[in-house]
């Protein structure tokens, strides 16, 4: 197989595994309500490690949603 080949074989892997991806995750993002919480991309590893804890202390995911908006954007309107 010559290089061509594998590169465009790992070019169209690429876009299967992780482009597709990206664009099916970046949507979802787009469309969620994050209107309200400024800078949203700063608080998402945040909110990635108050997920771990809280499933590691059995607390239900309304619990660790409910939480991390306590502490990480207690202003937030919640309606």
């Amino acid at each position: 197989m010559s290089s061509t080949q594998q590169l465009s074989q790992k070019e169209a892997t690429f876009n299967s595994e992780v482009v597709t991806r990206f664009e099916l995750y970046n949507s979802l993002f787009q469309t969620l309500p994050f209107y309200q919480v400024k800078e949203i991309g700063i608080l998402l590893p945040f909110f990635s490690s108050h997920c771990e804890k809280g499933a590691a202390k059995l607390e239900s995911p309304t619990e660790i949603i409910e939480s991390f908006f306590k502490k990480y954007v207690p202003d937030i309107d919640h309606k």
